[in-house]
């Protein structure tokens, strides 16, 4: 069944909708655990959607656990489909923004700790294989928001502590709230905001595989903190 839209609906809100319709299909059992989502190509046809579009709302799912990709099989509905366990309100406001920085903040720095000190050989080949795509697609100008939740996931994950992990995946929408935003006010271009990101990404992910937690905990807080200033800067220099 294709998806109502308007020829000027935004492929954001088309991403959503093709995630909702997926969640909703593997949740009534119409794609059952284990089973194999149709191609890419089958699902742009069936929603009447891009292909991008469909694969970053698969994206989207795999970072909730709903969906594991498995290279040169597909992507898989999970055995264990896992739902987030924590349910926030949702960011209004500049003031919500800064204050949910303040909660990644405490939650991140201690999961990059943890994860240096736990982290085992197949957590670190995922943190490396998430941060090599961004540094890809920072080439071809995509904005990887998915990305970026999937790599603060991995992080988590890494940690062997499956609260931190449940509270990372329920964090996605706002952290995902949070780069929009940015994205909205800032005046820097595409590749600077690429070399920002992914030169503060290289210091956790280093450090992490080096298995220094206090260089790891110090890396993801500055990647924060210089978040929150980027984007109360752009904020400030838009309504002068």
């Amino acid at each position: 069944m294709t998806i109502d839209r308007d020829s000027d609906q935004p492929r954001g809100s088309l991403t959503e909708e093709v995630q909702r319709r997926l969640r909703d299909a593997i949740h009534v059992g119409e794609y059952t655990a284990g089973s194999r989502l149709p191609s890419e190509n089958a699902l742009a046809s069936q929603f009447g959607v891009s292909r991008p579009v469909v694969r970053e709302a698969v994206s989207r799912l795999s970072a909730e656990g709903l969906v594991r990709a498995e290279r040169g099989r597909g992507t898989f509905v999970s055995q264990t489909p896992v739902a987030p366990r924590f349910e926030f309100a949702p960011i209004s406001g500049i003031d919500d923004l800064i204050a949910w920085q303040d909660f990644r903040i405490a939650v991140e720095q201690e999961a990059a700790r943890l994860a240096a000190e736990r982290r085992g050989p197949d957590d670190l080949d995922r943190i490396r294989a998430i941060h090599a795509k961004m540094v890809d697609i920072a080439r071809s100008g995509e904005r990887g928001i998915d990305l970026d939740f999937e790599l603060h996931l991995a992080i988590a994950q890494a940690t062997q502590n499956p609260i931190l992990t449940d509270a990372q995946r329920s964090l996605g929408d706002h952290i995902r709230s949070w780069v929009t935003a940015i994205l909205a006010t800032t005046s820097r271009s595409p590749s600077e905001r690429h070399e920002l990101r992914n030169r503060e990404h290289a210091a956790i992910v280093d450090a992490i595989e080096r298995m220094d937690p206090d260089a790891a905990a110090r890396s993801a807080r500055r990647h924060l903190e210089n978040g929150r200033t980027r984007l109360l800067t752009e904020i400030s220099q838009a309504r002068k």
